[in-house]
């Protein structure tokens, strides 16, 4: 099911240093599995938690945020080609192509909740800035709307069921493209590649968000607390939601100010960290390698 590990870094970036070097123009990141990715190992992050060894969870949280950032910001175009399953930390590498040319048939989500814990592979991130980074400079525009469709689509754990339905949701761009033919995948993928490079394809520069902050944290929690006492939430979902609710508004800072990447993924890395010290997200995490179904507790 190809799970997200650190060997799996160390691939990408080996390729990454070769487009680096010189010695490629571009990087397909894709396989010929069923499934492109189903997420992080979770066992893996679950083992350490339970050690309370955080030094190995801190270092698989980050060797994946840089994995993913070094691709965005690759010297070369980096096509990302997924099919079936990308889900969670697999999703976070869809989103970090600079292009992604997916199969028709493939399912993509943030579904960290289900077990949990938050996007923190950059997920949080990549939605906030494509939603609103989406507003033009200059124009002044209320982030509530586009806060609210973030936390829904992550804090449900909504699941594209095809290319086309993942495009609605905000995991890939109006830009990607999509391939009928699985046969063909890769190819295409190749092609868009040399197509940019030969467009005169450069990296993005480093950009920054205008995010709702404190007061963005405050009206998802008076909705959250609303949910929970209708008996649509556990506490602890609603305990998860205050901590995405963070996440996603930019942490507790005045509305409108401006954040960048990195404040981002380190919120990320914070509220993981957090709530991989809780007995019911390791509960969850447990529950999930068991039975292969979420626990709601």
């Amino acid at each position: 099911m190809n799970a997200l590990d650190p060997t799996i870094d160390e691939v990408i970036n080996a390729g990454l240093d070769r487009v680096d070097a010189g010695d490629l123009v571009g990087l397909v990141v894709g396989n010929e599995a069923q499934n492109f990715c189903v997420g992080a190992n979770i066992g893996l992050i679950g083992m350490a938690a339970m050690a309370k060894d955080w030094d190995t969870v801190t270092a698989a949280v980050t060797g994946l945020q840089n994995t993913v950032m070094r691709m965005k910001h690759s010297d070369g175009p980096v096509v990302v080609a997924p099919r079936g399953l990308a889900l969670g930390g697999g999703a976070e590498v869809v989103m970090h192509g600079n292009a992604v040319r997916a199969y028709a048939e493939t399912y993509i989500g943030l579904v960290e909740l289900g077990v949990g814990l938050i996007p923190a592979g950059g997920g949080c991130k990549e939605m906030s800035f494509r939603y609103y980074g989406s507003v033009p400079t200059g124009v002044k525009a209320d982030p509530l709307p586009y806060m609210e469709r973030i936390f829904q689509v992550i804090g449900t754990a909504q699941v594209g069921t095809s290319a086309v339905e993942s495009r609605a949701l905000g995991f890939l761009k109006a830009t990607d493209s999509i391939t009928l033919n699985p046969d063909r995948l890769l190819a295409d993928a190749k092609a868009d590649v040399l197509r940019m490079v030969e467009a005169g394809w450069k990296p993005a520069m480093p950009a920054k968000v205008r995010v709702p902050g404190s007061g963005g944290i405050a009206a998802l929690k008076v909705a959250v607390h609303g949910m929970l006492g209708g008996g649509y939430l556990s506490e602890y979902d609603a305990h998860l939601g205050a901590k995405l609710a963070t996440v996603i508004c930019g942490g507790d800072v005045p509305e409108g100010t401006l954040r960048t990447e990195q404040d981002f993924l380190d919120l990320e890395l914070e509220a993981f960290l957090s709530l991989c010290g809780e007995e019911k997200t390791m509960a969850r995490i447990m529950h999930m390698l068991e039975t292969g179904k979420p626990l709601r507790n």
